[in-house]
């Protein structure tokens, strides 16, 4: 006999499972995570704009630094370019 107090079935056509929490959600339905240790924030223009630079940034194969250089880098271009919005 399996044990079903830690498997939880579901109909992956009608309903998505949350590994954070461990709990199925209708598709289609809003979920808000039980999980406490799961935060979501939206990203912001500049997180947007960071990415953007670092996706760029990671294309070019003769660059190979530190993973905090490439966010710092990141995040400097993406300050350049909101401060290019303004004008």
């Amino acid at each position: 006999m399996r044990n079903t107090a830690s498997f939880i079935e579901y109909d992956p056509s009608k309903e998505s499972y949350c590994g954070a929490c461990q709990s199925v959600v209708p598709i289609g339905q809003p979920h808000l995570c039980l999980n406490p240790a799961v935060i979501y924030e939206p990203p912001t223009l500049r997180d947007k704009f960071a990415m953007a630079a670092l996706t760029g940034r990671l294309t070019d194969p003769t660059t190979n630094c530190d993973p905090r250089a490439y966010a710092e880098y990141s995040y400097m271009v993406a300050d350049a370019m909101l401060e290019a919005r303004k004008k």
